[in-house]
């Protein structure tokens, strides 16, 4: 199965999950200092 279409969607995912990723470890990082 070669579907373009699926491959933009997967990529689509992998890039959602990293900035998730980033955001998550910025947040607690933000919160070890703050407390």
């Amino acid at each position: 199965m070669n579907n373009p279409l699926i491959k933009l969607l997967k990529s689509k995912i992998y890039t959602a999950i990293f900035l998730l990723a980033i955001l998550l470890g910025a947040g607690v990082v933000g919160f070890k200092i703050l407390s």
